[in-house]
């Protein structure tokens, strides 16, 4: 599960996945993935209607100690309950208008403001 502006028109052939790290590009494991699957309604032009994408890998991996599943809510979350998010995302210079890959991890607690049936 990713962001749909990280991979959209991209090919699954120039994507990776790494895991067992907490640095984007060094050390962990490398998975090469097989397909891109964005969300039907995203659109560059509004990064927060469906900016979500799903990346199935060549190969499986297995999950232990450093590599765990995310966890799903089990039923429809009520508006106003927390998820949590997490990633590495991106920023833009004001001065530049230029975009960058951050090094430093971001995550949020948010609140839930709409709920959409499952797809």
């Amino acid at each position: 599960l990713t962001a749909a502006s990280c991979v959209y028109n991209v090919s699954a052939s120039d994507v990776l996945v790494r895991t067992s790290t907490v640095t984007p590009g060094w050390r962990g494991t490398v998975h090469m993935v097989r397909e891109v699957a964005v969300h039907p309604d995203y659109s560059p032009d509004n990064l927060f209607l469906a900016n979500v994408a799903l990346l199935k890998l060549r190969k499986k991996f297995t999950f232990g100690k450093q590599v765990t599943p995310i966890t799903l809510w089990p039923r429809t979350p009520h508006i106003g309950s927390e998820g949590f998010t997490t990633g590495w995302g991106t920023a833009c210079d004001q001065n530049s208008n230029v975009s960058r890959q951050e090094h430093l991890k971001k995550s949020f607690t948010i609140p839930v403001v709409i709920v959409q049936p499952r797809y």
